[in-house]
């Protein structure tokens, strides 16, 4: 059994109310945490509630000036739907992915395969870094799932909805 991640949730209490704040906090965090945690492999989950607009600020100004990047292998890896909600990023990302639509699927369920597509990206296709907009909800349970199965050190790093 793998166990080679390191999940680290983002103390975000002090600036979630704020978009201005919480993007400014993430600019100079993310870099920093990056340059102490060194790790071959990075997700970024930007964490959200869906309906929130601070959380949509966010993401959207990340995915359009990314703090931190491998350039030639970050990857977006979107919940399903939510390419739609931000469909302009930096043309710096090497490529994006969109979860595919199963109405049949439990939300965990939905999680794995959620995984499957960054550990595929990882392994199938040299990308180092992930930036992953997602429901909230999935967090922990992406991650539960990497961490059984992953064999590389891997850092996940989650901003959980302004909300949460």
């Amino acid at each position: 059994m793998p166990n080679n991640g390191t999940y680290s949730q983002l103390d975000m209490a002090s600036v979630k109310s704020s978009a201005e704040k919480s993007i400014t906090y993430l600019n100079k965090v993310l870099p920093d945490m990056l340059q102490k945690q060194k790790k071959p492999y990075v997700v970024i989950f930007l964490g959200e509630s869906h309906m929130d607009h601070v959380d949509q600020e966010v993401t959207r100004a990340i995915l359009l000036d990314p703090p931190v990047l491998a350039p030639n292998q970050t990857r977006v890896i979107y919940e399903r739907h939510l390419d739609t909600v931000y469909p302009v990023i930096s043309p710096d990302f090497a490529s994006q992915r969109t979860e595919s639509f199963d109405p049949a699927l439990s939300r965990k369920e939905r999680s794995k395969i959620l995984a499957d597509m960054i550990q595929d990206a990882f392994e199938n296709y040299d990308m180092t870094m992930v930036y992953m907009p997602c429901g909230s909800a999935h967090a922990q349970e992406i991650f539960d799932s990497m961490d059984k199965r992953f064999a590389n050190l891997f850092l996940f790093i989650a901003k959980m909805s302004s909300i949460d």
